[in-house]
């Protein structure tokens, strides 16, 4: 829905309100501002999320929410050279491909699940939104690690760190949400690896296959690993639980992916988190499903009897009480046949296996003059080495704040 008003903000303290229909383009704008500045609209350029924007664009093609800021921008002051956005209506495609463009998702708090998410700015000294970007950002590692790239802050009036954050895109508000890093849409119909479902979207584990796993499966995978105690404690990344197949090298590097299970199992999970210090100091955990009672036992003892459910169990395999040897430790191959996955499965839902037969072409046409394109990495937004346009990679069309805020890069 597009906004009924926008705050146009010259300093910290001075902004002003402006009601808009939606059918103003940014040379509009500005020349309301410049009667409240005593000012040339010549004299100032109108800053959004990083960029500069141009005269011709329309107010209704960058995706603003009610009470979005647009920033003063006096042009004396612009040293990062930004490109020029020339930006065109776009026609917004229905069905699921449209929904490909959403790239990155959210657990959104106020919603109370999985959202798309919207990819935003901030000075990180200043903590203001006018700061115009010197590089784009083009991985994860861009924007979750503080001050990697840095912009021009109006505000410092200097170059200051750039801080990314994420909102929610299914509704107004200034709540900030958590990005899902390893969630995303599944542009490439690739089957989930426990149920062979395709659907979207979809989360990737971070092991070198790869594998996918859509976000019921994940849930339960997750739930039921949870039940168990069976999640993985690591120094770096915390709680975490790795990819269902056995991949080595594949937990999932962010805890807030646990928010998919709901409000009272990510509370249960922080306190099984939490409850792995007292394994650390040489305490066990009840394994048997629905206890979970926590005791610190004598380190020589090999059998334990649970105070609480009065289950006995074994402390060197965490198995129900036995004689002789404990049994051995689950193989990959135990583990993939107790998960009901086979090999030829988990070939199958490989996130990068069908990447050559999905992409058959490395290059893509210029929207504007057709010359081919190729893109090696980095953000979506490319500029023609021809026509000079500003275009978007992933859905091919003339650069905007909807392209910007849904798939800058991914």
């Amino acid at each position: 829905m597009m906004a009924h008003f926008i705050n146009v903000r010259f300093s910290k303290e001075n902004s002003k309100v402006i009601d808009i229909s939606g059918a103003e383009n940014v040379a509009d704008i500005k020349k309301i501002v410049s009667c409240t500045l005593s000012r040339s609209p010549s004299d100032f350029n109108l800053l959004f999320c990083g960029k500069i924007l141009e005269n011709d664009i329309n107010i209704q093609d960058l995706n603003l929410c009610a009470g979005s800021v647009l920033h003063v921008f006096e042009k004396k002051k612009s040293g990062c050279s930004p490109v020029s956005l020339d930006v065109e209506p776009r026609t917004v495609k229905s069905g699921q491909k449209d929904s490909f463009l959403k790239q990155y998702f959210v657990y959104c708090k106020v919603c109370g699940g999985l959202y798309p998410g919207k990819l935003r700015m901030r000075c990180q000294t200043c903590k203001q939104g006018a700061i115009l970007m010197c590089q784009e950002p083009g991985s994860w590692a861009d924007v979750l690690t503080a001050g990697r790239l840095q912009g021009l802050c109006k505000d410092c009036d200097s170059n200051q760190p750039a801080q990314f954050y994420f909102k929610c895109g299914s509704h107004d508000g200034d709540e900030e949400c958590a990005p899902l890093r390893h969630v995303k849409p599944n542009t490439r119909d690739i089957e989930c690896v426990i149920c062979t479902d395709i659907r979207s979207p979809i989360l990737v584990y971070p092991c070198g296959d790869k594998h996918v796993v859509c976000v019921d499966c994940f849930t339960t995978y997750a739930q039921t690993n949870l039940d168990r105690r069976s999640f993985v404690a690591d120094p770096d990344i915390g709680y975490s639980l790795p990819c269902p197949v056995g991949c080595d090298n594949s937990l999932i590097r962010d805890i807030h992916h646990f928010q998919l299970l709901g409000k009272v199992q990510y509370e249960r999970y922080k306190d099984f988190g939490a409850e792995e210090c007292v394994i650390q100091a040489g305490g066990v955990f009840c394994p048997n499903v629905g206890c979970g009672a926590g005791m610190i036992v004598d380190q020589q003892a090999k059998d334990v009897h649970c105070h609480a459910c009065q289950f006995e169990f074994c402390r060197l395999c965490m198995q129900e009480i036995h004689s002789g040897s404990c049994p051995a430790l689950q193989s990959t191959d135990t583990l993939l046949g107790a998960m009901g996955i086979d090999e030829n499965r988990a070939a199958r839902s490989r996130w990068e296996a069908q990447t050559v037969y999905t992409i058959q072409q490395t290059t893509k046409p210029c929207p504007h003059c057709a010359v081919k394109t190729e893109r090696s990495g980095g953000c979506m937004h490319m500029k023609c080495s021809r026509c000079a346009s500003n275009w978007c990679w992933l859905c091919e069309k003339p650069w905007n704040r909807g392209c910007q805020g849904d798939h800058w890069f991914g």
